[in-house]
């Protein structure tokens, strides 16, 4: 799986029977660590710079894989110790070209994106 730094991420999508573009970006896998580690970890308590960080991130992914031509609106979004994700929707419709690239796909690769 691809990485940020050290902290796998991911980019799941979906194009809608409208031609609306929405996706998941995750960052980290809480299902990666058991629930013994979790309680030994420290306490993370997360804050308006890592919401921003996420949010940064995010657009950066989904520019750079060309899935989000023109930003994002945000729909919702986790940032807690466990895990980090934002889901949105890109503010273009999707393309004949974005179908015919990203229609059989679930998620976009994210192995050639830089940090």
């Amino acid at each position: 799986m691809p990485s940020y730094g050290e902290v796998p991420q991911s980019l799941t999508i979906h194009i809608l029977a409208n031609s609306s573009k929405q996706f998941t970006y995750r960052l980290g896998q809480a299902a990666e660590m058991s629930p013994r580690a979790l309680v030994q970890s420290p306490r993370y308590v997360p804050d308006r710079r890592d919401y921003e960080k996420l949010q940064r991130r995010t657009a950066y992914v989904v520019a750079a894989t060309g899935y989000c031509r023109t930003g994002y609106m945000e729909l919702d979004f986790r940032l807690n110790m466990q895990q980090q994700w934002l889901r949105g929707e890109c503010k273009e419709s999707a393309s004949e070209a974005d179908i015919k690239h990203f229609a059989n796909q679930s998620r976009v690769s994210l192995d050639s994106l830089a940090e």
